[in-house]
């Protein structure tokens, strides 16, 4: 929705964390006006004025929190006729490995048969709102570039945008019912081969880069560019009135002294004891939720079940089964993976699955030495390309699972030779 001329230009914070920080933390951050009229950024160690320049201009400017490309996911899925909203979670069963009832979900839109949906966990974006209150950061929403980039013209392009650390796809994909197609979006690393998928499209730029541009300037430019296109920032969980009083608590948490936060420690120790619970009572459940959502799908039609539910029935418990077996074998293939360095010195600091294809990162606490850096690559190499990207500091990983376990008897092949041992 186009902002008045007399309303103030909105403010855009873009945090360079890909995970909410804790309370009055001070990260690096870059901000503009969506109007283009300033424009700058912050680290750490700037001076006390600036972050306090900063927060008057939130005072004067409705603010927006552009959380990093791959902090969300996106669903465009088939819905049966009369789902509700508290049955959305229902959906992302099995097309998640995390609790869909833990996530934040915001429908981008919502038509007959179709639901598409942005989704993050809701307890990292009520962090983030905590994080922002401590440091007097008053916002009023938060957002993804995704939400600036256009559809391409054509179904067999793609919208594409390079933010200086992913490159964004935004395009269409295969219809689900009525012949309309859906909608995907990626965050792909800019430095890794680009998904053959991707690739075989047209690809439309709508920001043209110079050559020699740093990777400093590419992201004020997209910076700005994105700040001018973004819709209304999406409101956070605690803004509802079903989720007020969760926020109201993370509010005095952020605010109390040393005594709230030993308390609050023993909450989350006793938060993580109930999940343990969780999962056990879980288990005992799942024969009970079979049994209601055959009873659920039976409620989904009038009179008689045509023989096509049938054979959806049966297409979805085989793509349930490939999926655990997927996830199955992508836990061992990341037990494996990290089992090669040493985790007090490579930190995992994100995994990602798409198909078939894995892609795990290590990011050291500081720059590590160049032979430690090549006795890593060399370790990890034989699963599959590894590569180490001076620009984030991080160490990453990209294999296919349906190859990975050769991968790991050749792998293991090389290590017993390399220490003098028999194959």
């Amino acid at each position: 929705m186009p902002r008045s001329p007399s309303a103030p230009p909105r403010l855009v914070i873009a945090p360079g964390h890909r995970h909410a920080p804790d309370a009055q933390e001070k990260i690096a951050l870059e901000w503009c006006y969506d109007d283009g009229s300033a424009q700058g950024k912050l680290t750490p160690d700037s001076p006390d004025t600036e972050w306090q320049a900063l927060t008057q201009r939130c005072t004067t400017s409705p603010v927006a929190l552009l959380l990093p490309a791959d902090a969300v996911s996106h669903f465009h899925l088939a819905t049966p006729k009369g789902l509700k909203h508290s049955e959305w979670p229902l959906l992302l069963e099995d097309v998640t490995s995390v609790d869909p009832h833990t996530l934040y979900l915001h429908a981008l839109q919502r038509s007959r048969g179709q639901l598409e949906l942005m989704a993050l966990s809701t307890n990292e974006l009520q962090r983030w709102q905590v994080w922002a209150h401590s440091l007097a950061l008053n916002l009023s929403g938060w957002t993804v570039s995704f939400l600036a980039l256009p559809l391409p013209d054509q179904r067999d392009d793609a919208t594409t945008l390079d933010d200086g650390e992913y490159r964004l796809f935004k395009g269409y994909g295969e219809p689900l019912t009525s012949g309309t197609p859906t909608i995907e979006w990626l965050a792909w690393p800019r430095a890794w081969p680009t998904p053959p998928e991707w690739r075989e499209r047209h690809w439309q730029e709508p920001i043209t880069h110079a050559a020699s541009a740093s990777t400093e300037a590419l992201r004020s430019q997209v910076l700005a560019w994105v700040a001018a296109r973004l819709p209304a920032p999406l409101p956070f969980p605690g803004t509802s009135a079903k989720h007020r009083s969760a926020h109201s608590a993370n509010r005095l948490t952020g605010q109390l002294g040393r005594k709230a936060r030993l308390t609050a420690a023993a909450l989350a120790l006793l938060i993580a004891i109930n999940g343990t619970l969780w999962l056990a009572t879980k288990i005992i459940q799942v024969n009970h939720q079979a049994e209601l959502n055959q009873a659920t799908l039976a409620m989904r039609f009038s009179g008689e079940i045509p023989p096509s539910a049938f054979t959806r029935l049966a297409e979805r418990r085989e793509a349930i089964d490939a999926l655990a077996q997927r996830n199955q074998m992508f836990k061992e293939a990341l037990g494996h993976a990290l089992s090669l360095l040493d985790e007090r010195q490579w930190p995992l600091s994100r995994q990602t699955i798409d198909g078939q294809q894995v892609a795990l990162s290590w990011r050291p606490h500081a720059p590590p030495a160049q032979v430690t850096i090549s006795q890593a690559i060399q370790r990890l190499s034989p699963l599959g390309d590894t590569q180490w990207q001076a620009a984030q500091g991080e160490l990453t990983l990209t294999f296919a699972l349906d190859s990975w376990a050769a991968d790991v008897a050749k792998s293991e092949s090389e290590l017993a030779r390399s220490a003098g041992a028999p194959p």
